[in-house]
């Protein structure tokens, strides 16, 4: 009995501890948790207790180590992922906004030495530029050279203005004036010589403000002009082509005697846009009696009157003006058709009475202005009538107008208004 006591004491001394990783000492349950049991009675044990409660039997509890498969896998996941947060941060922002503009920025940069300008727009346009100066100088300058490949020169020669002065960009500018220039587009070339500053571009340049304002009509700036353009060719013949148009005109507007004059100061053999000089010359010559004529006239006498006349025995009194008026004036211009022949224009201006008063306070001249053409003429007629009341006459080189009108105002009266003056002096000739 004392031995078999014995042994029954110490029982509790040799208790054995509980290792929850020995499968035959934990079960997992459901929640992947350890259900430990007393290893000497076999009794289930909770976690809190530390004697079993049927034998008594100390229970030491272990913490349950990780298997190193269970690590290797956690460790794995969360290497994955920190693996693809990284990718994702690169994907989505340091990729798009530092990496990826690098990559077309130098493609961009190939394509522009590769004179591959179109590309290089692409790429730079997708690069952003990056905000360098020499970037976007290139770009610039790309864009031009398609502007200029699609003969827009105007547009072209603008944006290479642009480009910073790379690659000879004030020399691009220039061909695109000579290639309007050579167009016709003269304005528009004007515009582009503007752009630089060098004696060529400012020669060019003259010579395009001279050919518009030549096609204008302004004769006397693009004569300044194309004297400034100095030795540009057609410069000088363009000079005398200003000089024979003026005096073109003077001839279209009926000034015979002032493109005579015109003509004669030019070249005689000089002959530009179908017009000779020599031919003008003999032209006008054959109608120097019409050139004689052309010009302002005025009044050297008249006399005008009002006229009231009884019908029965024609009596009659009258009131009338005999001291020349000056404000009276003839005016003539000359034109020469393609015939031969003459176009007289012109225009007179006199006094006439319109009614009659037995006191002469309200008896007063009207002035009145008559215009007339005479047409296909080959010498000038003595006598033309302008209307029914009106006679323009011509006679050792001067020129008379007659006027005469009855207005039978009453059964007993009428009223008889003459009209005649002299226009015996040229003032002014054309």
């Amino acid at each position: 009995m004392d031995g078999q006591r014995e042994t029954t004491s110490e029982i509790p001394e040799k208790q054995e501890v509980i290792d929850r990783k020995t499968e035959n000492a934990q079960q997992v349950d459901a929640d992947n948790t350890y259900e430990p049991k007393c290893l000497k009675c076999g009794a289930t044990l909770s976690v809190e207790e530390l004697f079993c409660p049927k034998c008594g039997t100390k229970v030491v509890v272990k913490k349950r180590k990780m298997s190193k498969k269970v690590k290797r896998t956690i460790i794995g996941s969360v290497t994955g992922i920190i693996a693809i947060a990284c990718v994702l941060v690169v994907a989505l922002y340091i990729f798009p906004q530092y990496i990826e503009p690098q990559i077309n920025l130098s493609k961009a940069e190939s394509a522009f030495n590769a004179q591959d300008y179109a590309g290089a727009i692409d790429y730079y346009e997708k690069s952003g530029l990056q905000n360098d100066v020499e970037n976007v100088n290139q770009y610039t300058y790309a864009i031009a050279m398609t502007q200029f490949a699609a003969n827009d020169y105007k547009s072209a020669a603008q944006t290479f203005g642009k480009a910073g002065g790379i690659l000879e960009s004030d020399a691009k500018i220039f061909e695109c004036g000579i290639a309007l220039k050579d167009a016709k587009d003269y304005a528009s070339a004007v515009d582009c010589f503007a752009l630089i500053s060098t004696d060529e571009a400012d020669v060019n340049r003259a010579y395009c403000e001279g050919m518009v304002a030549y096609s204008q009509k302004d004769y006397s700036v693009a004569k300044a002009k194309f004297r400034k353009a100095g030795d540009y060719p057609e410069a000088s013949t363009y000079v005398t082509a200003c000089s024979l148009m003026e005096a073109e005109e003077l001839l279209k507007t009926g000034h015979l005697n002032e493109a005579k004059t015109a003509f004669e100061k030019l070249p005689q053999e000089f002959s530009f846009d179908n017009i000779s000089v020599s031919d003008r010359v003999r032209t006008i010559n054959n109608a120097s009696a019409f050139a004689t004529v052309c010009g302002e006239w005025s009044p050297t006498k008249n006399y005008i009157e009002s006229r009231n006349v009884y019908k029965r025995n024609g009596s009659w009194d009258s009131w009338y003006i005999d001291e020349t008026l000056s404000d009276q004036s003839l005016e003539i211009t000359c034109y020469l058709n393609s015939d031969g022949t003459v176009t007289i224009k012109g225009s007179v201006s006199f006094y006439r009475f319109t009614d009659y008063s037995s006191l002469s306070a309200y008896c007063e001249a009207t002035k009145t202005t008559e215009n007339f053409t005479i047409s296909n003429l080959k010498s000038i007629p003595s006598s033309y009538n302008i209307d029914s009341n009106t006679t323009l006459k011509y006679s050792n080189g001067n020129f008379s107008l007659e006027y005469s009108m009855r207005d039978n105002y009453s059964t007993y009266f009428y009223n008889l208004y003459n009209s005649s003056i002299t226009f015996g002096s040229k003032t002014t000739s054309y």
